[in-house]
Order: C-alpha cells, then sequence, then structure tokens
C-alpha cells in the first residue's frame, strides 16, 4: 500500500527564492491521494485514502523518505525509502 500511496503523491509546491527540494523537506499529513488509472480507452480515478485512514511522510535532507499509516482497521505501516 505505501508505494501505491508514494506513487499517487503529488505536491504542488510554490516559492520565490528556494530550491524546490528544500520546500518539500519536512513532515507532511496526506489529506488525499488518488489514483487515475487509463486502461483500454477508459480513464478511472480512485481515492486511496479512506475515511479515517492517517497517511504521514517525512521527507529528509539526505534524499530519504519515511511513511507511517495507519488504516481504518488499526493496522499500521511504516514504509522507508529513498
Amino acid at each position: 500500500m505505501a508505494a501505491v500511496v508514494l506513487a499517487a503523491l503529488t505536491l504542488s509546491l510554490t516559492g520565490c527564492s528556494k530550491d524546490p527540494e528544500d520546500l518539500i523537506i519536512g513532515t507532511w499529513l496526506e489529506t488525499e491521494i488518488t489514483m487515475t488509472v487509463t486502461e483500454s480507452g477508459r480513464t478511472q480515478t480512485e481515492s486511496l485514502l479512506e475515511e479515517g485512514m492517517v497517511v504521514e511522510m517525512t521527507m529528509k535532507e539526505d534524499n530519504t523518505y519515511v511513511t507511517y499509516s495507519k488504516y481504518v482497521d488499526g493496522d499500521e505501516s511504516t514504509d522507508i525509502g529513498t
């Protein structure tokens, strides 16, 4: 699930004089995660964040990330990567 969450993650940030990498460093609480799939000419968009689900992503200066997910059923998972 964490790989799908990461793949679906889209952030739009604006700034004047900062490097884009500096803008993304920090901890983010996901409020919306969607995935759009086009297959056989049909496009379908679905939400990957269930109501009550918590997804928190921390982006670090060394180009690593940690994603913590707590699912509605109480299960938890952590994904670490670059």
